[in-house]
């Protein structure tokens, strides 16, 4: 069964045939507007990439990369080169602050324990070359008489 088309269908069916026509002007008119824009776009890609090929690469790419970079950053902009000079002052800082606090504080109960297991250590060693030197000479005894 079929529906016959009725006064609302054709009225929509002028509106979209009179869109269609609109559509086609369009494409019309802004074609070669259109194809223009798309040159200039594969135009501007080619030069990009022609750009990125003349980069120079640099064929480190860890820590010494890193420092080449801030190096090269450092002689282009003064505040980074200044941050970079206090930061490394702080890494210094940082590595040399329980030194200079074992350096400055008073000799503690870890100090006198510390030499305590020291003197063991010592004296446990000469004890046992003694005995490796008693063995040996008791060795060297009998060889000797015989």
């Amino acid at each position: 069964m079929q529906r016959a088309a009725g006064p609302i269908y054709q009225l929509k069916k002028v509106d979209a045939d009179q869109a269609q026509k609109e559509l086609v002007a369009a494409e019309g008119r802004n074609a070669p507007v259109i194809q223009q824009k798309e040159a200039q776009y594969t135009k501007m890609i080619a030069e990009k990439e022609a750009e990125l090929a003349q980069i120079k690469r640099n064929p480190w790419n860890g820590m010494a990369a890193q420092l080449e970079a801030l190096r090269i950053l450092g002689e282009e902009n003064r505040p980074i080169f200044i941050a970079n000079i206090f930061i490394m002052l702080l890494f210094i800082m940082l590595e040399c602050t329980p030194i200079i606090v074992k350096l400055i504080a008073p000799r503690g109960p870890y100090d006198e324990l510390l030499e305590i297991r020291e003197h063991y250590y010592k004296n446990h060693n000469l004890e046992k070359i003694a005995e490796m030197d008693h063995a040996t000479h008791e060795k060297l005894k009998y060889l000797v008489n015989s």
